[in-house]
């Protein structure tokens, strides 16, 4: 990628981040989770899995050791530090596809953190090579602490999930201030991504891309007829991909939501201790977001 292209991508990807917002991004209530799972005493040596400035400010915070940010996109990582509110100075960004094991890193993690990360890749297959991975990676009793979308117990209805949306947005159209209506947008998007995975899930999880392509460009219809003369709206609709983004294959949301069980036992398969899990806030639909905290036996 010539240094043009670089900053270009460095760019699209800051104002993509800079829109999006919980559900899809952690919020204030997630961090203390991952705070609360972080294990007692100094000095832990943390692998971040990709580049969320809210994981890697929390390492920050809790004046980790090593602090490892693994992810292949270098511009998305170059964006991640326009959106810090710590100092990284002390972060080593690893350009790394997750897929491939790094040798350097066998036994020496204390704590893997991942935030919609294994979303990414296939299942099962590639959540059971990389979870192996990570195992290998963390010493003996070391932490892995996730934060991840699934398909929820009761089947998510799209349908009247978006009505709900659309009168939402209705209902603010004419009062509503530019200061209401930003982030009404980040948080509507946020969820939508979200829910579009699930919805266009097929029972294995993995994300069938002509359906998830058909409810995006529907968004992109009817959330520009109706928004469409909101200022907001222009920067808004960067961060939800487009039809032929998706059916290009550009994976800006995910690969795969599966269930919950199947995942749950592939993490134990691959040589964790599940010690805990919770759900994340109940939006777009409870049980979709959801924690495992695990230890490596």
């Amino acid at each position: 990628m010539v240094a043009e292209e670089f900053e270009a991508e460095v760019r699209r990807q800051d104002t993509v981040w800079s829109v999006l917002a919980p559900p899809l991004r952690p919020s204030d209530a997630d961090l203390e989770w991952f705070a609360r799972g972080w294990p007692a005493g100094g000095g832990q040596r943390v692998l971040i899995q990709g580049s969320t400035p809210e994981l890697l400010d929390l390492a920050v915070r809790k004046q980790a050791r090593r602090i490892i940010a693994m992810d292949w996109h270098e511009p998305l990582f170059r964006a991640m530090q326009k959106l810090a509110r710590e100092d990284w100075g002390r972060v080593e960004y690893l350009p790394c596809d997750w897929r491939v094991f790094v040798p350097d890193l066998e036994g020496t993690m204390d704590l893997v953190l991942g935030d919609g990360t294994l979303t990414m890749l296939a299942f099962p297959s590639e959540w059971e090579k990389v979870l192996r991975d990570l195992h290998r990676y963390l010493v003996p009793g070391g932490r892995l602490i996730f934060r991840l979308p699934f398909q929820p117990d009761e089947p998510l209805d799209l349908e009247h999930y978006l009505q709900g949306v659309v009168s939402l947005v209705d209902s603010k159209s004419g009062a509503a201030d530019s200061e209401q209506r930003f982030p009404l947008l980040r948080s509507i998007i946020s969820e939508l991504r979200i829910a579009f995975g699930v919805a266009s899930a097929a029972l294995n999880g993995t994300v069938e891309r002509m359906r998830r392509a058909e409810l995006v460009d529907s968004f992109h219809a009817e959330f520009t007829a109706r928004c469409g003369h909101w200022n907001e709206w222009a920067s808004a609709r960067e961060a939800m991909p487009t039809k032929a983004g998706v059916l290009k294959g550009k994976n800006e949301g995910g690969q795969a939501f599966p269930f919950w069980r199947p995942a749950l036992d592939i993490v134990k398969q691959c040589g964790f201790d599940v010690k805990q899990t919770s759900w994340s806030g109940n939006r777009p639909a409870p049980g979709v977001m959801r924690f495992i905290l695990a230890d490596r036996i």
